[in-house]
């Protein structure tokens, strides 16, 4: 694990309660604030009213009233920056080709968690959004 994201606020989204609160404890040891949404429309609530504080958002595609991917569309569609987006989904395959366009990097579920981490420290931290610091 790294300390180079301790310093980032990361919205998360995801439905599933039991996958949500692992990947939570996960989270927030890698990054300094995470705010759980159990669907797109909260999270994108919570990003219009927040997004000069966010660094990154980390989503599941397929979720109830807003997916993953209208979540990102409708964050591109209001950011000037390009705030990067992570999806993690068990879904990769009929998804690639939107998930290209949005500029997200995906992570296939299971995640392995030492991996996450190493490729997300380095992404994040040479991204003009995000401030790392290692």
């Amino acid at each position: 694990m790294t300390n180079a994201t301790k310093n980032l606020n990361v919205i998360y989204a995801e439905d599933d309660l039991d996958v949500a609160f692992s990947m939570h404890k996960i989270f927030k040891r890698l990054f300094g604030g995470v705010e759980h949404f159990a669907n797109g429309q909260l999270a994108l609530d919570y990003y219009l009213q927040n997004k000069d504080d966010i660094d990154l958002v980390i989503t599941d595609i397929t979720m109830p009233i807003m997916n993953g991917i209208e979540l990102v569309k409708a964050i591109r569609g209001v950011s000037s920056n390009e705030i990067p987006v992570i999806a993690i989904t068990a879904h990769t395959a009929e998804y690639t080709d939107d998930l290209s366009s949005l500029h997200v990097k995906v992570f296939n579920k299971p995640l392995d968690v030492n991996q996450f981490a190493d490729v997300i420290s380095a992404w994040l931290c040479s991204s003009p959004h995000t401030s790392c610091k290692p």
